[in-house]
């Protein structure tokens, strides 16, 4: 992406709010051809103003056009038919600079395109147009009042005190019909003629060109309203040294930045960090080495710390595995040795009671033998 410059509106206001009448006339030829390159693309751009032109950023001579936020298609890129023209629209684009057309509602075309260039260069050499600064209660009514303001202006009235060329390029644009091809090298020869009339010829010339190796290094000042110093302290101002003093308003002069203390301190700090710089990087590499084997020991302590744990469970593990083996085997022999008594319980009560029948049964014989 191309790295471009400051807006018309901008330069407009670094110089004062006026431009001369050779600028304007190199301003109007590259609009002109500008636009015809946008249109052969069947594209037209319905927001023509200062701000959407910007200043190269090289040369800060030539322009370009930008924000094709509003752009559309007039014409099918096929056919190269029109689309159809509606009435009562809502206004696209700004309206200090849009077309009566536009403003009435109608379906723009290059024509509109051309005629609000017609507004912005006026705009550029009187300072102001007469529809601004009306004073209206809501936004509907300050389009009304732009719009009949316009109408009732006529390109003489406009143009008053500037070269006919500006007044015939208003008409010509303004009675242009919704499909006409306006006739670009017409419009382009027209500021021709003013340059060829006042001794000049087209060069890219723009009232700020002397001050284009200030502009560049505009990064070593300080900027303030549009970028711009503003100074309301007329001490601060040395007309005899500064070449932009005597031709601009003290407004916008453009005032170099002061030396602070903190810029002396950065400037003195500089060489002591380039003699510091091998000490430095030498600490550097110090700290990180202590860090690494801080790290390693870190890591040693914690691997023999995870593995004394490992082997007191482990440990652990065993003993109650041990445990509970001795308990397993109790209970077996206690379950055991209670069965034997028992059963040896169950023998001597098996005895006794043989001996019982047995005495009882020899007590009976006993008895037999004395009866006899």
């Amino acid at each position: 992406m191309q790295l471009l410059g400051k807006s018309l509106e901008n330069m407009f206001t670094f110089c004062n709010k006026k431009f001369s009448v050779r600028c304007v006339c190199n301003l109007g030829y590259q609009m002109v051809e500008i636009l015809k390159y946008v249109h052969d693309k069947h594209i037209i751009h319905q927001d023509i103003k200062p701000d959407n032109f910007v200043t190269s950023y090289e040369d800060k001579k030539s322009i370009y056009l930008l924000d094709f936020g509003l752009a559309r298609k007039y014409r099918s890129s096929t056919t190269l038919k029109h689309y159809p023209k509606l009435e009562k629209k809502k206004l696209t684009g700004t309206a200090r600079y849009a077309s009566i057309h536009a403003l009435n509602g109608t379906t723009q075309s290059r024509r509109d395109d051309l005629e609000s260039v017609g507004y912005v260069l006026m705009y550029f050499l009187r300072g102001n147009l007469p529809w601004q600064g009306l004073v209206v209660k809501n936004k509907n009514d300050k389009y009304a009042a732009i719009k009949e303001k316009k109408i009732s202006t006529t390109a003489n009235e406009l143009c008053k005190g500037f070269p006919k060329e500006f007044e015939e390029y208003v008409n010509y644009t303004r009675n242009l019909d919704y499909e006409d091809e306006p006739d670009y090298n017409y419009l382009k020869n027209l500021f021709l003629n003013v340059l060829k009339s006042i001794g000049y010829k087209f060069d890219y010339y723009c009232d700020w060109s002397e001050d284009v190796n200030l502009i560049k290094n505009e990064s070593k000042y300080t900027n303030y309203n549009n970028n711009y110093t503003t100074n309301n302290n007329n001490s601060m101002i040395n007309n005899e040294n500064s070449n932009i003093g005597s031709k601009r308003n003290s407004r916008y002069v453009i005032i170099p930045e002061k030396r602070t203390n903190e810029n002396i301190a950065n400037s003195m700090f500089k060489n002591q960090e380039k003699t510091n710089k091998g000490n430095y990087y030498e600490s550097i590499y110090n700290t990180n080495k202590n860090l690494s084997t801080l790290k390693s020991k870190r890591s040693s302590i914690e691997y023999k710390f995870h593995n004394e744990q490992n082997q007191n469970i482990i440990k652990i593990d065993e003993d109650e595995e041990n445990n509970s083996n001795k308990n397993n085997n109790n209970e077996k022999q206690n379950s055991q040795n209670n069965k034997n008594n028992n059963d040896n319980n169950n023998k001597n009560n098996n005895n006794d009671n043989y001996v019982n029948i047995h005495n009882k049964k020899s007590k009976k014989d006993n008895n037999c033998c004395l009866i006899f």
